[in-house]
């Protein structure tokens, strides 16, 4: 299988620089030029939201995972994929679960796998949901990226000692609720 790296836009560009991926998928905010140096290289848009807040922010489209499914399917042993987004946390981990599955792998292995590469992640609602359905996972992987969310908060929460500001606190108890009214 090929080898995989998901970061933030800065660590993409020393790996660029360096000559390590043979792929690179940059999910970017409109406006933004990914770093470039790969000559297979596919650059999406799109804000890091999950539903429509406003019309001038650009929500990511299936027509996006059709792209980023395109793009990772004739990957194979010797390629190396860089998927990168601003943080590397977001959009980039739900796009290299959604190439890992079409690879093969199972919800639970695809978002392990990633999570043993880059171990702060939050998928993309979005791209998860697309992700599911077009897999036909039947909300395996929604339901699994909802149940990661909620113990990272409860295990932030838990260890929020007294020298937080009180509206880490608030915020935190506020998403947690947010978490349990999804299900």
């Amino acid at each position: 299988m090929f080898e995989l790296k998901i970061t933030g836009i800065y660590e993409a560009s020393r790996y660029i620089e360096n000559g390590w991926p043979t792929h690179v998928i940059s999910l970017v905010d409109p406006g933004v030029t990914p770093p470039q140096g790969c000559g297979n290289h596919l650059t999406l848009h799109m804000h890091d939201i999950e539903t429509q807040i406003a019309p001038e922010w650009v929500m990511p489209t299936v027509q996006d995972l059709d792209a980023i499914l395109a793009f990772g399917e004739g990957l194979g042993d010797g390629d190396r994929l860089l998927v990168h987004c601003h943080q590397g946390i977001s959009r980039s981990t739900a796009a290299a679960i959604a190439i890992l599955i079409q690879h093969g792998m199972t919800a639970e292995g695809a978002y392990r796998y990633a999570e043993s590469i880059r171990d702060i992640l939050m998928p993309n609602g979005f791209i998860t949901r697309a992700t599911d359905a077009h897999f036909g996972l039947s909300d395996e992987l929604i339901d699994l990226v909802m149940e990661e969310r909620k113990i990272k908060m409860q295990h932030r929460l838990a260890n929020i000692n007294g020298t937080s500001d009180q509206s880490d606190l608030i915020a935190i108890k506020a998403i947690l609720e947010r978490l349990n009214r999804i299900e």
